[in-house]
């Protein structure tokens, strides 16, 4: 099933993840960020090179209500 970030993520081409999810998600840039570096992913990174798996840690993130004890 497709998370919201993974498509957020690839809906723009040529863009940072960072970048990616903030025109996708239209969350602030500080939430984002957050979410990335406490998941482990460098936001600078294109999204096309992440595996599977930050994409699941990372919908988790910024899951309404989700905690940032990760």
């Amino acid at each position: 099933m497709k998370s919201r970030a993974s498509g957020a993520a690839f809906s723009t081409r040529r863009k940072t993840v960072l970048n990616a999810l903030g025109n996708g998600l239209g969350l602030p840039r500080e939430t984002l960020e957050a979410g990335l570096q406490g998941c482990g992913i460098d936001p600078g990174l294109r999204a096309e090179v992440l595996p599977t798996e930050a994409f699941r840690r990372l919908a988790e993130a910024l899951r309404p209500g989700a905690t940032s004890s990760r």
